[in-house]
């Protein structure tokens, strides 16, 4: 058609954050988090070029659209049985790797 600029503007690629939906082709919602996954988001402020400028986030998908965040226990206030212990399997399960991986660093 005319009128139209050949090229599109540029999209970055990124996953879906906290909170967003992403939608299929045909307007489906898209849920690409399986409970019990484990979701790292690290930001990075702008200014600076340090690691002091940076953070993360960890939040363990427990069921039903809800996750927890490590760094906020008052993220389990309200979770079901179920996903209480959802939330504890996913946990042992990082603090073993944890473990494993804190042996191989050495003291």
């Amino acid at each position: 058609p005319t009128g139209r600029n050949p090229n599109p503007p540029a999209t970055v690629i990124r996953t879906v954050r906290k909170g967003e939906i992403a939608y299929s082709e045909n307007g489906s919602p898209v849920d690409i988090v399986e409970q019990g996954d484990l979701v790292a988001t690290v930001h990075k402020k702008r200014r600076g070029n340090d690691n002091n400028n940076m953070s993360a986030a960890f939040d363990i998908k427990v069921g039903d659209g809800r996750y927890i965040n490590l760094s906020d226990p008052g993220s389990t206030d309200d979770l079901t049985k179920e996903m209480k212990d959802a939330a504890r399997i996913q946990l042992k399960v990082l603090q073993d790797q944890m473990e494993s991986l804190m042996a191989k660093l050495g003291n």
